[in-house]
């Protein structure tokens, strides 16, 4: 109401509220004296009001009246509009009645026309088939194959017109008729083509019988694929007369010359039938598949009965040679037809199409079935008989490891044109044999034929390890090595070391060459472990005859520490005669070593052997059994001598340049340190017996008091057991304290050493 009544009055609001409104109109006392006035315009405002709504009462009861007469007006032109349509509709139904009595006669007349067509048309293609039959039984006793396939095509399609009258009889005489003229018409061409010799043909001639090759194709999938065998069979005849089993030629060292037929075989087909074939046919695909598919049978062949001799022909020589061809004859055939594995994918009609006929549409492409992939088509034999070729590399390998067990190190090989690297020729023999077979592998696979030769590999390196091992032995039962047993250890070390070096370098390629699915599969640590336990072994040996060398009674040596009486010392002097000898012993000794063994080890060696020179030394001290202070000053001085001979033990046999490079620092440090024990015991044996205790226990305070160690000091100081008492008692120990007489009783006062103990207690730490 608001919209279509707008208005300004608070009383038309819908919110009016009475005492809102009073109290805004009379808002003081002083106001309420208009409120008569107000009163009259509300009543002046209600009597306008009623007067509007008797008014739109009176003008509502005039448009009542009116209404009803004209919706009775209505309703009576709706009734005669209806009558109207009845009667149109009656009107067009009469129509359509006549109209269909017109056209009746006129159906009539159009089916009859139609059968008549049909039956014209049945009739004509029956006769064309009857005609072009005739004329196709003429066309190919003439051989004009160009005719003969326009021909067959049409006829193909006059008869795919009575696909639903088969039934008739003489629509199956008619077929009957057509079947047998195209079975004589296929067996013309097979013969014509049988005894046919493409390098007489004329141009004519050749572009007659590309027209038997489309007729052939229009007979059918069967048809065309025995014609191709049939060609296949014929070209590839020669080939097995030629390379037939008793042939030379045909043996696997020969096998050049069957791939050289191969290629001789493409040539004469290019030369003479290319024109004559379709070239979707794929025909000299389908014949060099046959070729390699005898060849692969005749290769086979060769390894079955090679495998039955007592000595076989096949060597790894003779394998590898042969399958490198083979690959490279397969690389090159997949080079000359890359379209080859394509096949199945081309749309193509082969067929060209004429205007006298509608070819059918034949797709050769759908039809071939053949794979015409040529790699691995010959090689994969080799694969199948791998066992024939890993068998040669066994037997090639077990030579060079038999080798080992008769062979001197007077002949073995130098390395790196280096005296010290010299090695067993059977070493390098296997690792040149080993790089070698792996090489050829490779080439043809990457995946388990390659892990089964690693596997190989890893065997007899074991092996070889094994041997290795058996030789040393033989040299270690000698109780004393003399200096050509001395190299032969030194050679057995270099070769393990050489040997180990190449088996991790073969880990590595294997690893990075052969297929991912057998990369963790690869692990020579054992083999690596065998190698290295056999080098620990020979410089066990070296350092074990060493120490016996410098310990044999009956020479001046560290023996003599022993038998000397140092309480018999009045002076003094320069280092003793044994150190002297000593010296000698290791001059010839580490030289010898110094060019025998490599340079990796030799500094280990020289550690090795300072440190049981250095326990030797000691050892020997702590078995005499009186020495005085001149004896223990002239000890002193031998040691300070032995230790610098042992210091230059790394440059032994070197010039002034080189030695200065080879006697590192950190070796320096490494001979004081093992020295420092025996300084500290001849600086106590030095000391007047009145200081001795007090002297051993400011010497030794931060290591603390070892009763079993003074005791040796005792003993070596040459105090008697029954003396030996006050000195206990300087030392801390009680009369009647138990520890006191336990290491009275205690065999460990008196020092005792063999050589394998020293041996095992110097390798013990480097392990």
């Amino acid at each position: 109401m608001a919209k279509l009544f707008p208005s300004s009055d608070p009383l038309d609001h819908p919110d009016f509220d009475i005492t809102d409104w009073v109290n805004k109109t009379f808002p003081t006392e002083e106001s309420l004296v208009g409120v008569d006035d107000e009163i009259d315009k509300i009543r002046k405002k209600i009597h306008k009001i009623d007067e509007e709504i008797i008014y739109s009462i009176s003008q509502q009861s005039k448009v009542s009246g009116k209404g009803e007469v004209e919706l009775q007006k209505a309703k009576e032109s709706i009734k005669l509009l209806f009558t109207k349509i009845k009667d149109i509709r009656e009107k067009a139904i009469a129509s359509e009645k006549m109209v269909q009595d017109i056209c009746k006669d006129i159906r009539d007349l159009d089916c009859a026309k139609q059968n008549l067509t049909m039956t014209i048309t049945a009739l004509t293609r029956l006769h064309n088939i009857v005609t072009q039959n005739e004329q196709l039984k003429d066309k190919f006793e003439k051989r004009q194959y160009k005719e003969v396939q326009n021909l067959l095509g049409s006829i193909t399609n006059l008869f795919a017109y009575f696909d639903d009258y088969k039934l008739v009889p003489k629509i199956a005489q008619l077929q009957a008729e057509t079947n047998d003229t195209k079975k004589k018409l296929r067996d013309q061409i097979f013969k014509e083509f049988s005894e046919l010799e493409a390098s007489k043909l004329t141009p004519p001639q050749i572009q007659n019988l590309s027209h038997a090759c489309f007729v052939i194709h229009m007979l059918g999938k069967e048809e065309r694929q025995e014609f191709i065998k049939q060609f296949c069979d014929i070209q590839l005849s020669v080939y097995d007369i030629e390379f037939q089993p008793s042939e030379p030629k045909s043996k696997l060292d020969a096998v050049e010359q069957r791939y050289a037929w191969g290629r001789l075989l493409i040539n004469h087909y290019r030369q003479n039938y290319e024109k004559i074939y379709p070239p979707l046919w794929h025909v000299p695909e389908y014949l060099l598949v046959e070729f390699c598919r005898r060849t692969k049978e005749a290769i086979k062949n060769t390894f079955i009965e090679d495998s039955k001799k007592k000595v076989p022909a096949i060597d790894d020589k003779i394998y590898i040679k042969a399958l490198k061809l083979t690959k490279a004859f397969e690389l090159e055939l997949a080079n000359q037809f890359p379209d080859a594995d394509n096949i199945d994918k081309e749309d193509e009609d082969i067929i060209p199409k004429t205007n006298a006929f509608e070819i059918p549409d034949l797709n050769l492409s759908a039809q071939i079935t053949l794979p015409l992939l040529f790699k691995g088509k010959i090689c994969s034999v080799f694969t199948d008989y791998m066992a024939i070729f890993t068998n040669f590399i066994e037997m090639e390998i077990k030579k060079v490891i038999d080798v080992l067990k008769d062979e001197s190190h007077i002949d073995s090989t130098e390395k790196i044109g280096k005296k010290k690297n010299k090695v067993y020729q059977s070493s390098t023999d296997l690792v040149y044999l080993l790089v070698k077979q792996r090489d050829s592998v490779k080439t043809f696979s990457q995946a388990k034929h390659y892990f089964e030769l690693y596997l190989i590999f890893q065997k007899y390196l074991v092996l070889y390890s094994s041997k290795l091992k058996e030789k040393l032995e033989q040299v270690e039962g000698n109780s004393v090595l003399e200096e050509d047993q001395l190299r032969q250890v030194c050679v057995i070390l270099n070769t393990a070391n050489y040997c180990s070096k190449r088996t991790i370098e073969m880990e590595n390629i294997f690893k990075t060459e052969i297929d991912p699915q057998y990369k963790n599969n690869i692990n020579t640590q054992k083999t690596i472990d065998g190698f290295e336990g056999l080098i620990a072994q020979c410089l066990k040996v070296l350092v074990r005859s060493v120490s016996i060398k410098l310990t044999n009674k009956g020479t001046s040596n560290l023996r003599s520490i022993v038998t000397t009486n140092w309480n018999a010392l009045e002076i003094v002097g320069d280092q003793s005669e044994y150190i002297n000898a000593v010296q000698n012993e290791l001059t010839e000794l580490m030289n010898l070593l110094q060019n025998s063994v490599v340079e990796e080890h030799f500094t280990f060696l020289c550690d090795s052997v300072a440190k049981a020179v250095i326990q030797l030394f000691e050892a020997q001290i702590y078995q005499i059994s009186g020495i005085s202070e001149i004896g223990a000053e002239q000890l002193l001085v031998d040691a300070t001598s032995l230790k610098a001979i042992l210091v230059n033990l790394p440059a032994i046999g070197l010039n002034e340049a080189d030695a200065s490079t080879k006697v590192t620092e950190r070796f320096r440090k490494r001979i004081d340190k093992e020295m420092a024990p025996i300084e500290a015991l001849l600086k106590i044996l030095v000391t007047p017996t009145s200081l001795l205790t007090e002297t051993y226990i400011q010497m030794y305070q931060s290591e603390g008091k070892d009763p079993l160690h003074f005791i040796k000091i005792l003993n070596v100081k040459g105090i008697k057991e029954s003396e030996q008492d006050t000195y206990l008692d300087q030392f801390g120990l009680k009369p009647n304290d138990p520890i006191r007489q336990k290491i009275k009783n205690n065999e460990q006062t008196k020092v005792k050493f063999t050589f394998d103990s020293i041996i095992d207690n110097i390798f013990k730490k480097k392990d």
